[in-house]
């Protein structure tokens, strides 16, 4: 869907979702395993690059790659021998995100990576407690807009979010409602920290609201798949 793929891009560029290198100057929408692979060496367990761009690819069901699945458990700080024994399970990218955001909600779980590895290793093959499965498929654009929302609601603002995502949207609400834009998982809350900064400029100062109306023009295009 080519129309998707653009306004994706222009949101990934927005909001740094992917951080390219000066070596690499492969675009985001081409860029390669061996890129990626190139790309995590120097940032692994600290950009969560991969993990973005696969939710952001909208394809967490479906991605079995082993070097992508091993660059994902490399941001999580999960290394040998624990992460070849996950590649050769054939998890797929929902799986590891789905169950990395439930360990890090649960306040009882004090190992979350050990608490991962343990559920990734099981040959019962837990399924993932929703909506966790549900918030994994989320694109990164669509935390910022939930981010966003959650924020503006509680100044007493309207939400500003597509009537489609509002039964998801109170469910996310439930879990990360109070949590900081910087403490969301995977960095997914830095965007809509950005663009709340702008807009809570643009009310003090009256300011231009080209910069405000971009950010809001990328983020409230995500609702059809989700109601």
């Amino acid at each position: 869907m080519p129309s998707r793929g653009g306004v994706q891009a222009q949101t990934q560029h927005m909001i740094d979702v992917v951080v390219v290198t000066a070596r690499d100057s492969v675009p985001p929408q081409t860029t390669t395993t061996h890129a990626l692979a190139r790309e995590n060496r120097e940032n692994a367990g600290t950009g969560f690059n991969t993990i973005k761009r696969v939710m952001s690819e909208n394809n967490v069901d479906v991605v079995r790659d082993p070097t992508i699945i091993s660059l994902i458990l490399n941001e999580l700080n999960i290394y040998s021998p624990s992460r070849e024994r996950i590649v050769g399970m054939q998890r797929t990218a929902c799986d590891i995100i789905g169950w990395m955001l439930y360990a890090s909600s649960q306040q009882n779980i004090k190992n979350s990576r050990g608490f991962l590895i343990n559920r990734l290793l099981n040959e019962e093959q837990y399924g993932i407690p929703e909506p966790f499965a549900q918030f994994a498929r989320l694109e990164p654009a669509q935390w910022t807009a939930f981010a966003l929302a959650a924020r503006r609601r509680a100044a007493g603002l309207p939400p500003q979010l597509d009537p489609a995502l509002q039964f998801l949207f109170e469910t996310w609400v439930s879990v990360y409602g109070r949590v900081d834009f910087h403490q969301l998982p995977f960095g997914l809350g830095e965007a809509a920290a950005k663009l709340w900064e702008i807009e809570c400029g643009e009310k003090r100062n009256g300011s231009d609201h080209a910069s405000l109306e971009t950010g809001r023009s990328q983020i409230g295009k995500w609702g059809a798949d989700y109601g």
